[in-house]
């Protein structure tokens, strides 16, 4: 039997939670609530893709060894290897 002086580590360990973490997790939860999916993890990468193509929809790259900008579109077919987001 512990005496109650004894230090035992916290139950519970509050931690933060990173900026934007809450919103998406609530956001795929309200998704797969809504329809179900047979595959979760499947879901989860295509709604995570989803919301990545409609932030960065209109996001422009620059291509630093070119003179061109491309948008996020024209960046898919480019070959350019160092890029970066510009206006994020």
């Amino acid at each position: 039997m512990t005496s109650p002086s004894t230090s035992r580590p916290p139950l519970f360990i509050r931690l933060s939670l990173p900026g934007g973490l809450e919103e998406a997790l609530e956001s795929l939860a309200r998704e797969v609530l809504r329809q179900q999916p047979k595959d979760i993890h499947q879901f989860a990468a295509q709604h995570f893709e989803q919301q990545l193509r409609k932030r960065n929809k209109g996001a422009v790259f620059c291509c630093y060894n070119t003179t061109t900008i491309a948008t996020t579109t024209e960046y898919a077919s480019s070959t350019t290897a160092s890029i970066a987001f510009v206006g994020f």
